[in-house]
Formats: structure tokens, C-alpha cells, sequence
């Protein structure tokens, strides 16, 4: 790592240093700014581009061969030619907050499959050929099938 990455991790730690103050003294806006700040640090930053899986393991609760089950079924995206695998960032934050809910909601069985149709309706409710056909429903220029 060279002395200019080091600096801006130095300082992005200080703006998140400032986000958890913020947030101790509920000042919402400042937490956000000082997030946004270390965000917009860490991006100049030279790093890999994913997540090795042990981590992103560890930051699920599960173990690194159902990671890699996932990444193989689709809950998870790995970085493509990445040796040795790593999960897409994006894609593990998406199933960190899936995984979450689900807990919080109780399901406890077969968490792939919860997941993997969680993920697929949250995608499927962006897509705009739904929302089309949804607001078409909705005009009465569609039937129900």
C-alpha cells in the first residue's frame, strides 16, 4: 500500500470516527456527511474488487462452502476471474439485509431458498415490465389471469 492510500484510509477512519460520535449525540445529518466523506475517501483507495469468502462468511453467520453454494445458485455474485473466489460487495450487502429480515422474521428453514426468492421478488418488483403491467391492471386495460 502506498503512502497516499494510507493517508486516505487515516482519514476516512476519522470521518467514521465522527459518524459514530454524530450518531451517539443523534445528529443524523452529520452521520450521514461523515459516512459519505470516508465513503468518497475509501473509493481512491486501491483495493480488491470483492470480498474474500471466509469474511463474507462471517459477515452472514453461515460457514464458506454455503457461500460458495449461494454464489453457485445465485443468492451471491463472485467477482469474476478473481483468484482466489470473492463475493461481489454489492451482492453481499444485498444478502446481509435479506438475511437479516429473514431472521428477524423467524425463518429458519432452508435459508438458500428463502433467500434466493427473497433476492429474485425484490428484483422482480424494480423491473419496469412490471410496473408497466401492474399500472395497466390497475387502468383496467388488463385482465387478471
Amino acid at each position: 500500500m502506498g503512502k497516499r492510500d494510507a493517508q486516505q484510509i487515516t482519514v476516512a477512519l476519522m470521518a467514521l470516527t465522527d459518524a459514530r460520535d454524530a450518531l451517539v449525540e443523534d445528529q443524523r445529518d452529520a452521520a450521514l456527511q461523515a459516512v459519505e466523506t470516508a465513503a468518497g475517501l475509501l473509493e481512491s483507495v486501491d483495493h480488491a474488487p470483492g470480498v474474500p469468502v471466509a469474511r463474507a462468511a462471517a459477515r452472514l453467520g453461515v460457514s464458506d462452502k454455503t457461500v460458495l453454494t449461494w454464489i453457485e445458485r445465485g443468492a451471491l455474485r463472485a467477482v469474476p476471474d478473481a483468484k482466489p473466489r470473492q463475493v461481489d460487495p454489492q451482492s453481499l450487502r444485498r444478502a446481509a439485509r435479506a438475511l437479516e429480515e429473514l431472521r428477524q422474521r423467524g425463518q429458519n428453514r432452508d435459508w438458500l431458498q428463502a433467500l434466493v426468492d427473497y433476492l429474485n421478488d425484490r428484483g422482480a418488483r424494480r423491473s419496469d415490465a412490471l410496473r408497466e403491467g401492474l399500472e395497466e391492471l390497475r387502468k383496467g386495460k388488463l385482465e387478471p389471469a
